[in-house]
């Protein structure tokens, strides 16, 4: 016995799931910043100043924290400027509209086993 599909409802009623999931991106990434996203941008940026900090302060009594001292510099600064590279809005937004939809390891091993 077959199912019934149900019907689409919504705004993007009759539009293939690629495209309104790259229209939903888009205008995800066309909004302003919400405050909370601040919040947020405040804590990554407090975080790294607090490990670069970390790093070159005597003795190990910010343990959790000072992973760049056991790190070659090179590696350490790579890693810090990941980090405050993905604090720019401005880079997420693009990124947003270029590669709109990330895909999970279960759909995309569904897909290769199909």
């Amino acid at each position: 016995m077959s199912r019934a599909k149900r019907p689409t409802r919504g705004p993007g009623a009759g539009v293939s799931r690629a495209e309104a999931s790259r229209t939903e991106a888009t205008r995800a990434a066309a909004g302003p910043v919400p405050a909370a996203a601040y919040a947020l941008l405040g804590g990554v940026v407090a975080l790294q100043i607090l490990r670069t900090i970390a790093a070159y302060a005597p003795g190990r009594w910010l343990w959790g924290m000072d992973l760049g001292r056991d790190l070659p510099p090179g590696w350490f600064a790579a890693g810090t400027i990941v980090t405050l590279f993905a604090c720019v809005p401005a880079i997420w937004k693009a990124r947003s509209t270029v590669c709109p939809r990330s895909h999970s390891i279960r759909s995309v091993d569904s897909k290769l086993r199909t």
